[in-house]
């Protein structure tokens, strides 16, 4: 199993830099006449699939609605989760590497979209990983799947306003920001109340009429209704609410399994997307040819750290619930950025954001992609360092115990070596000593 997913996250890399690739090559050697219906059906397919990767996280969307306060607190932590990454890389981006546009406004508008990809953990690749170094049963699994779960909504709320800056305030953006706070409300009411079936061939059937429905209503306002640039609804809050309406399905061990394999094909297909949606940046940019790979590289590097330095934000807190060592396990349990991320900087390349820090961001994801397991590996041992000073101190050996709890644990614990006899006590009131 380590194996094989340590197999699968390569494949998504793998993938994704292989679009990247193609989407700089193919472009020049396809012929005018074929670039358009090519460009086109790269566009579909990618809304597609992004629309079943966002209906799985809906489906995947739990929230104990009698615990609200609770979840403020981590829905602020996680925001901050979010955001911080953002900010410092909007500042990079927009300071050194800003988009192809004459307008400096225009710029730091389109990096603020743009850098957005940043901000949400990818759940599903997160949990495949912990779940791989045997992790699932600690605290940090528990909090970072909340984490994980708030900043990508914080991610989807913050699309609406993002994309009115850039689209400006026409009345077709203000259907577009009410039909989108619609969806959040019909997601908070209903859900996963609706009985309806979820094994991937009707996500599939979902996906597609998500997808044409959005398709279709761009189309026709744009061309049929005078005077409208178009009503564009990008997939990814659609299929997020409906995803997140539908019962949680109780499925059998071999349906699971297969429903596995089957978001494995679609997150790497997806991810194959998404690197030839990538604009070409050799054919007619100057700017973009003029940048050697040498300065890319470097870019790159730096956008990784930052977008790393910012995922730590919630080490801060939580210090009643777990040690120092389990909260910066925490932070970097988060750094994995996958399908929502790349669904980002589709949205961002959708609305006209172009230039080669649209490279440098897609970059930034593969070699975060690269470096996950690198991450579980140092998250493992620092859990595991922790259980070993704990042992040493008697305490419970549980991984997420608060520090209260750990004393309360070592109390017991000497407790019990009392009544059993493994411990005797020296008249002089020394410490204890274990018999061997």
């Amino acid at each position: 199993k380590k194996a094989g997913r340590m197999f699968t996250v390569l494949l998504y890399c793998g993938l994704l830099t292989g679009g990247l690739i193609a989407s700089q090559l193919l472009p020049p050697a396809l012929p005018e006449s074929a670039l358009d219906p090519y460009l086109v059906t790269v566009q579909f397919f990618t809304q597609l699939f992004l629309s079943y990767i966002m209906l799985h996280v809906g489906l995947e969307f739990t929230i104990d609605k009698s615990r609200l306060r609770s979840y403020g607190v981590d829905y602020l932590i996680s925001a901050g989760a979010a955001n911080f990454p953002w900010v410092m890389v909007v500042l990079y981006i927009g300071l050194l590497i800003p988009p192809e546009t004459d307008s400096t406004g225009e710029a730091w508008k389109q990096t603020l979209l743009l850098a957005r990809f940043v901000a949400p953990t990818s759940a599903g690749v997160l949990f495949s990983m912990l779940a791989a170094a045997d992790l699932q049963d600690t605290w940090l699994f528990g909090k970072a799947r909340i984490i994980a779960v708030f900043d990508d909504l914080d991610t989807i709320i913050w699309l609406i306003p993002l994309k009115l800056i850039i689209t400006g305030f026409q009345w077709e953006a203000i259907v577009v920001v009410f039909v989108m706070l619609g969806l959040l409300t019909l997601a908070w009411f209903q859900l996963h109340k609706w009985r309806l079936p979820a094994t991937w061939p009707w996500a599939c059937l979902y996906a597609v009429v998500i997808t044409g429905t959005c398709q279709a209503l761009a189309l026709i306002t744009d061309r049929v209704v005078v005077g409208v640039n178009g009503i564009v609804i990008e997939v990814l809050l659609p299929s997020f609410a409906f995803g997140a309406c539908i019962l949680e399905p109780n499925w059998s061990e071999q349906q699971q399994a297969v429903e596995e394999k089957v978001a494995v094909g679609m997150s790497a297909v997806f991810l194959l997307l998404v690197g030839l949606s990538i604009p070409p940046f050799f054919m007619d940019s100057d700017d973009a040819a003029a940048l050697n790979w040498g300065e890319i590289v470097g870019h790159v590097v730096a956008i990784s750290i930052l977008m790393n330095i910012g995922k730590m934000f919630p080490s801060m807190f939580y210090r009643e619930e777990a040690s120092t060592k389990e909260r910066v396990a925490l932070g970097i349990g988060i750094f994995p950025r996958g399908e929502v991320g790349a669904g980002i900087l589709i949205v961002a390349v959708s609305l006209g954001v172009t230039g080669v820090c649209v490279l440098i961001s897609a970059l930034a994801l593969a070699l975060n992609l690269i470096l996950i397991g690198a991450y579980v590996y140092i998250v493992k041992y620092l859990l595991m360092s922790s259980r070993a000073v704990d042992g040493a101190r008697g305490a419970d050996y549980s991984v997420g115990t608060s520090e209260k709890q750990k004393a309360e644990a070592s109390v017991v614990s000497s407790t019990s070596e009392l009544d059993s006899g493994e411990v005797k006590l020296s008249m002089d009131g020394a410490a204890p000593a274990r018999v061997r």
